[in-house]
């Protein structure tokens, strides 16, 4: 699996692009910012509930990322890229962008060779597919966005 990262700079310009919006300010790539420049392009996002998050954030039972991800407009056949953005991206302010039909060989294994844990975690997590013009996010506190 080929395994690239792109700049934070590089990512906001994907999601300015394919939500057709330029913010008059910068902003961070985490859901609630990314939320906020979609309301101000004039457009609803509505919040999921994560059925069974708050159990798993405590630890006490285990989610899928493939179950989640089902419901979303993403698709994860396709060879085009798929941007991803965790906590640990932060580090280095670079994304990783791997072919969307590898996620979950990136989620199962991949990310934990990298980073010692479960790609899913209680934390917010971000998929960019500009391919399909999808931007999906699961926000820390357990709901799923997506544009």
């Amino acid at each position: 699996m080929d395994i690239e990262q792109i700049t934070f700079h590089e990512t906001k310009k994907l999601i300015c692009e394919i939500i057709g919006y330029q913010p008059k300010e910068d902003f961070h790539l985490i859901p609630n910012d990314i939320f906020l420049i979609i309301q101000e392009s004039g457009v609803t996002l509505r919040n999921i509930p994560i059925r069974g998050w708050h159990t798993f954030e405590y630890g006490d039972n285990e989610l899928s990322l493939e179950v989640i991800l089902s419901e979303t407009k993403l698709n994860l056949t396709l060879t085009s890229p798929l941007i991803i953005i965790t906590d640990d991206c932060f580090k280095e302010k670079k994304a990783y962008k791997i072919s969307s039909k590898d996620l979950f060989e990136f989620s199962e294994d991949v990310y934990y060779e990298l980073h010692g844990m479960d790609l899913l975690q209680p934390f917010d997590l971000i998929f960019i597919q500009p391919e399909t013009n999808t931007i999906c996010m699961i926000h820390h506190d357990g709901f799923l966005f997506e544009y």
